[in-house]
């Protein structure tokens, strides 16, 4: 008899598998494939070759592939293995109220362990099916999808065509459908500090004008947002007169959403002369930032060596051409290095047999909307166009202190994905 779903969630979740850290769960997962003698791929790679990182010192990480069946089409399900970076305590998994806490369990360890849990359970019945499924273990979706252009690398190497894809991110314990996503675009900005404040001032101050060039045509994509989400140094500040705000962290793709406050925003709106800031190291550079400490009126940091990130989530309009990036990166000095830590376009897909037969899993009518966050979906649309996000767990709790999954959802993911399967091999998706 294989671990319980919650059991497998908590261990998950206390290995600490930030992006380019993801080997430890990697190989969790593989011991408990072997036990069960599943056949999988271990595929172990440097993540400094898909990726335009300066970093040489990256340690190698892996995904892992389950292909299981045969036949001319493909499902594909989703889940990657790595967290955004959090304090300590938060790789402490507990129970509380009926719900498990710690990082990673709404996005997306929780889904980790339904696809595993499901394999554990399933594998010896399905293994022959004449549908072919493929269970991927994806490393580093948070911080530059290394991962799944290293999968889509071994998808093309392995000629299989006519793929369908869910990625099983959080969408509210499957009551809701992603059917697309918003672009994104991550900038890494280097340089001076004095000229990273004056350029993260001129972005506040024209946002609003910027962000209005591209309005909501009420096609689901919304409106665009690009938020400034942190500063950081290497040098450790010792200064009396620093001071700080305090904000109200979210995932930077939903700004205005649960009482977010972007705590680096309004100390740039509130305070002149800012020469020194840096944000909290408890978020990613995805999420706003929850603290701001900062000096006013002291030249001597104006030299100071730092680093900081923008957070850019497009529409289709300011998408074309990579108009609103180009509007953003205008404001930035001259000075200043700037590079794309990620890119994706905007995409939605049409495919109502791929949509119903996840509906049809859970036995309920579910809402169908376009993602706010990004995802790894736009890496797989030179394979496919048949791509929905559809998964356990919380949006507005991810990466947050308080991130959690409710019990009663988590047990129920491995029949859901059960539901999946058995519908597909019985009905497929044409």
């Amino acid at each position: 008899m294989s671990k319980e779903i919650l059991d497998i969630t908590k261990e998950i979740i206390s290995i600490k598998s930030t992006s380019y850290h993801e080997l430890e769960v990697a190989s969790y997962i593989s011991s408990l494939l072997h036990k069960e003698n599943i056949p999988h791929v271990f595929d172990e790679f440097n993540p400094r070759d898909y990726t335009n990182s300066k970093l040489t010192d990256l340690p190698k990480t892996a995904n892992i592939y389950v292909e299981l069946g045969s036949g001319n089409e493909t499902l594909m399900l989703y889940a990657h293995t790595d967290v955004v970076d959090a304090k300590q305590d938060l790789f402490k998994p507990f129970v509380k109220d009926g719900k498990l806490y710690g990082r990673g369990a709404s996005d997306m360890k929780s889904s980790v362990a339904g696809l595993l849990h499901f394999l554990l359970n399933n594998y010896e019945k399905i293994k022959n099916s004449n549908k072919k499924i493929i269970f991927c273990f994806i490393a580093d979706e948070e911080t530059s999808a290394t991962g799944i252009k290293r999968c889509v690398e071994w998808l093309k190497s392995k000629n299989i065509n006519n793929i369908s894809c869910i990625l099983m991110e959080p969408t509210d314990n499957f009551t809701k459908l992603e059917n697309g996503g918003k672009g994104y675009c991550f900038l890494d900005i280097e340089g001076d500090m004095s000229d990273i404040i004056a350029s993260f001032k001129r972005i506040k101050q024209s946002k609003d004008q910027i962000l209005a060039k591209y309005p909501d045509k009420m096609d689901g994509f919304n409106t665009p947002t690009a938020e400034l989400t942190k500063i950081s140094c290497s040098e450790i500040i010792k200064d009396a007169n620093i001071k700080f705000v305090e904000g109200k962290p979210n995932h930077a793709s939903r700004p205005y959403e649960n009482g977010a406050i972007n705590a680096l925003e309004l100390v740039i709106k509130q305070n002149e002369n800012i020469s020194y800031i840096i944000t909290s190291d408890s978020e990613g550079p995805n999420t706003l930032p929850g603290k701001a400490f900062f000096i006013t009126n002291d030249s001597k940091y104006n030299n100071l060596y730092c680093k900081a990130h923008i957070d850019i989530r497009t529409n289709l309009a300011a998408d074309k051409k990579d108009a609103l990036i180009q509007d953003i990166t205008n404001f930035i000095s001259k000075n200043l290095k700037i590079s794309i830590r990620d890119r994706g376009k905007a995409f939605k897909t049409t495919d109502e047999q791929l949509i119903a037969l996840c509906e049809k899993a859970t036995g309920q009518k579910i809402k169908i909307l376009l993602a706010t966050g990004g995802s790894d979906a736009p890496y797989l649309l030179e394979l496919t166009d048949k791509i929905v996000i559809f998964g356990p767990g919380t949006k507005k709790v991810i990466h947050t202190e308080g991130e959690f999954i409710e019990i009663t959802a988590l047990e129920k993911t491995p029949q859901i994905i059960k539901n999946i399967v058995n519908e597909y091999i019985q009905g497929g998706i044409k």
